[in-house]
């Protein structure tokens, strides 16, 4: 499966690379084809049926603040903490994903079934999920690379987990 990946992989870019050095396919249809970026491994990784839902483990309590979670991927734009205890520790905890392997604020603020996106309250052994907003640029929760607790408002991160 995965040699198969690359070949397709590599032919795209040899097809794209031709492509774009001959006058033929400067048309508007041809621009179009040659903006599409070919699909990571790990995104195409998704389509295969038992990848999800996949469990990420634990969610690391970087402050001792009493965070505690199992975090699972339930799919392409879920994503599932169970049992998530959030004490009322720590000051504008917010859920986050981000663009970096540990939280660092370059991310995006997520909405909870419970408090909206507002400053998360407490939690005491609940399943949770949270949608991941999606675009032509972060099309699935593999296209950021953590995902926890963030603080609002002193730019700290409580709890975390990420994956490659």
């Amino acid at each position: 499966m995965a040699l198969q990946s690359l070949l397709c992989l590599a032919l795209f870019c040899l097809t794209a690379a031709a492509a774009a050095n001959d006058p033929a396919w400067q048309g508007a249809a041809a621009k179009n084809i040659l903006k599409q970026q070919p699909k990571s491994l790990a995104e195409q990784a998704i389509s295969d049926a038992g990848f999800f839902p996949h469990y990420l483990g634990p969610i690391i309590d970087v402050q001792n603040a009493g965070v505690k979670g199992e975090v699972y991927f339930v799919n392409s734009t879920t994503i599932k903490i169970a049992g998530l205890t959030l004490p009322t520790g720590p000051p504008a905890p917010l859920f986050w994903v981000d663009y970096h392997h540990l939280l660092s604020g370059q991310g995006v603020h997520l909405p909870s079934d419970k408090y909206g996106y507002n400053i998360l309250g407490t939690y005491d052994n609940e399943d949770v999920y949270v949608t991941i907003p999606v675009s032509d640029q972060f099309p699935t929760v593999l296209s950021y690379k953590s995902f926890g607790v963030w603080c609002a408002k002193f730019f700290v991160n409580f709890a975390y987990i990420s994956w490659q």
